[in-house]
């Protein structure tokens, strides 16, 4: 939303706040995404609408309504008998109930209608029909955990939301979103990357390591000297500015598949062991870039482009740090959660390939990443599974987005990125001579997908995936396996999906 918008937006919602001070009744504060906040009476973090009676009497809302859709006044009324007292706040859940007049356990009101994050209309009428206050046309997008309401004679966000209490110091505005030109991707030649705001006199600042930018981290990016791009480069901004709550980090991922052939296998600042054991970053140069060597292959770019590329990127010391990094400590943090880190999941779709989401553009998102195993997380293994983790604290609660075209699910809590562990090439056998049942030298990445496909082949219920290239932080690190994980949210997404086929036939569950 550019900010002539906002604007406007704010002018038109302070007239409505001025016009509502004679009715004694306002919309005082509102959340249209809690996460951590108010519970309702279900235990539920629910949308929530604050009233507030600026009158010296109680006022009866017999009659009164809420809405979220200017041409239906009368979506949602309070029950008869409900009062606002004197000077008052009343609490309202907005969390889109089927019934009208729902009223959980604590005795809380909750509307059949919720509030859109993105923005939306949102007013309060009086019992004659009339509007008593409103956020017209739209209130503009929120945050999750920040409040939207009145202070003084503006509307304001609030980084600390006040439910039921006078609202306490407002931040003054929402930055947007940095804009990346060009955006991420594949690239044979240098350029120079251009960073914008539409938020006027903001600071831009960016990272090149993977890690986040803040006023103390990072550089200052100036208009006037673009970035020079002449290799693989991870590329994260944000904006700036005083008193104003900054947008989610940008994160682009540029990708030279050229330097990749030549990825050392010390690159600087990297640690030379993973949890003790010698570390391997490089290509093998004897497939990739020694055309002498009878094992040279003049196809591996063609390779890289012919499958989706997911590129992850976090602080490197959430990656790789000796105390903190998940990769150095694999084994024994793999199903702790002070052990997931936040980190950004950007899915790179080569020219030629079919996106299998309607949108074609693939995605980014920010999320929480953690080590996946246990007996595949052992320490002397080269290369583990990752879990990505959809929450509200790091970015949207779930990615939407049609990963697996097989499948009619376009939305996920979480993610499992599957290295194939003892499936693949880098598994190191027990007797170190192929004896094992798991023998490197015939391992083909396709194992678990075979079952996984063949159930759902036979009309059972089984997750779904695809395969990618992987990089972290602009590192190649293999071939993956994204794959759905069959926890409790799946089943209930699964459950909710219209096109799941009723049957009375016995579901067998794949878990692994």
């Amino acid at each position: 939303m550019g900010s002539h918008k906002t604007v406007l937006l704010s002018c038109l919602i302070t007239l409505g706040w001025y016009l509502s001070l004679a009715n004694g009744l306002v919309i005082n504060e509102f959340l249209a995404s809690n996460d951590k906040g108010l519970l309702d009476g279900n235990g539920n973090t629910s949308d929530w609408i604050e009233l507030y009676n600026n009158d010296s009497q109680p006022i009866s809302l017999d009659g009164w309504r809420l809405t979220d859709d200017i041409d239906d006044l009368a979506k949602w009324f309070f029950p008869p008998g409900t009062v606002i007292p004197a000077n008052g706040y009343f609490i309202i859940f907005a969390s889109g109930q089927s019934v009208d007049n729902d009223i959980d356990p604590s005795g809380h009101l909750h509307t059949n209608f919720s509030i859109k994050k993105e923005g939306e209309y949102l007013g309060l009428i009086g019992p004659d029909g009339t509007i008593v206050h409103d956020y017209r046309p739209e209130f503009p997008p929120q945050e999750t955990d920040i409040s939207y309401g009145l202070w003084q004679s503006q509307v304001r966000y609030f980084k600390t939301p006040t439910p039921g209490q006078p609202n306490q110091q407002p931040i003054l505005g929402l930055t947007t979103k940095t804009v990346h030109t060009p955006v991420r991707g594949f690239y044979d030649q240098p350029f120079d990357l251009k960073i914008q705001c539409d938020t006027p006199d903001v600071v831009i600042r960016y990272t090149l390591d993977g890690s986040k930018p803040s006023e103390q981290n990072g550089y200052t990016y100036d208009p006037a000297h673009p970035i020079a791009i002449t290799t693989t480069r991870i590329v994260r901004s944000v904006a700036l500015k005083t008193g104003w709550k900054s947008a989610d980090v940008t994160t682009h991922t540029y990708l030279f598949l050229q330097d990749v052939l030549r990825q050392p296998d010390h690159p600087a600042g990297y640690p030379n062991t993973w949890a003790g054991n010698p570390a391997d970053y490089g290509m093998d140069p004897e497939i990739t870039t020694n055309t002498l060597s009878p094992h040279f292959d003049p196809t591996v770019i063609d390779a890289l482009l012919s499958i989706p590329t997911m590129s992850l990127v976090l602080d490197p010391d959430d990656w790789m740090g000796s105390q903190r990094g998940i990769y150095q400590h694999p084994h024994e943090r793999a199903s702790d959660d002070r052990w997931e880190r936040p980190a950004s999941i950007e899915y790179i779709i080569p020219d030629g390939l079919e996106d299998p989401d309607p949108s074609g553009t693939g995605f980014q998102a920010n999320c929480g990443v953690k080590i996946q195993g246990e007996s595949s997380a052992r320490d002397y293994e080269g290369k583990h599974t990752f879990r990505l983790l959809f929450k509200d604290e790091y970015g949207p609660g779930k990615l939407h987005y049609k990963l697996f075209k097989n499948s009619p699910m376009d939305r996920f809590n979480t993610l499992s990125l599957r290295c194939c562990s003892t499936d693949s090439w880098h598994f190191k056998e027990s007797d170190g001579n192929g004896g094992s049942r798991y023998r490197r030298w015939d391992s083909q990445y396709i194992r678990d997908v075979w079952m996984r496909d063949t159930m759902s082949a036979m009309g059972q219920l089984s997750s779904h995936s695809t395969h990618v290239h992987l990089y972290v932080n602009g590192l190649y690190w293999g071939l993956y396996n994204p794959s759905e994980r069959p926890d409790d949210a799946f089943m209930v997404e699964y459950d909710q999906l219209s096109e799941t086929p009723e049957s009375t036939d016995p579901v067998i569950f794949v878990f692994w």
